[in-house]
Formats: structure tokens, C-alpha cells, sequence
């Protein structure tokens, strides 16, 4: 979670999206690969990367999403996060101050 912007609000989220995952495929097991980088101001990329499922050796996702700049670390943003569990059938809750 520490690597999501807003991360720290995605914890309920990111359990539904593991169930979803487990019952859709039988697994959890995931890897990303960063394919490009394309830096779009000094706090934000564009970051296409590649979701690797290894007990499905032909099975991989190509997603492009945005990595924001927060207290000097890079985060996946919220939106391409919940995007990618939207696909799952899992929402993100709405985000709080």
C-alpha cells in the first residue's frame, strides 16, 4: 500500500481486489514490469507496464497509468490503481482529507 498514492486508504480495497483475483484465476501470484517511462512535469510520469502472472505463462496485461511525486518518493497514482481493481468488479471508496 505504501507504494499507492493514498495507499494508506486502500487496505479494505486491496483485499477485495485479492479475493477477486483468487476466485477470477485461482491465484494472487502477480509481477510488474516497467516497460517505459515518459516523464510528464517534475511530479508526474507516464509509466506503461506490464502485469506478469506466473502460473499463467502466456498471460500477461499491458496497462499504461501515471506515477506521481510525493514527499520525494514515486507512487502509483490512486486513479491508476483503482482503474486496474475496477477491472476486478472492486471499487475504490472515495478519497478522504
Amino acid at each position: 500500500m505504501a507504494a499507492i498514492e493514498g495507499g494508506d486508504q486502500l487496505g479494505r480495497t486491496m483485499e477485495q481486489a485479492r479475493q477477486a483475483r483468487r476466485r477470477l484465476r485461482g491465484t494472487t501470484e502477480m509481477t510488474i514490469a516497467v516497460e517505459s517511462v515518459r516523464f510528464l512535469t517534475i511530479n508526474a510520469a507516464e509509466v506503461a507496464f506490464e502485469l506478469r502472472f506466473p502460473t499463467e505463462p502466456l498471460s500477461r496485461l499491458p496497462v499504461t497509468g501515471t506515477a506521481v511525486l510525493i514527499d520525494g518518493a514515486w507512487k502509483v497514482a490512486r486513479q491508476t490503481y483503482c482503474k486496474l481493481v475496477e477491472s476486478l468488479g472492486v471499487q475504490c471508496p472515495p478519497t478522504t482529507p
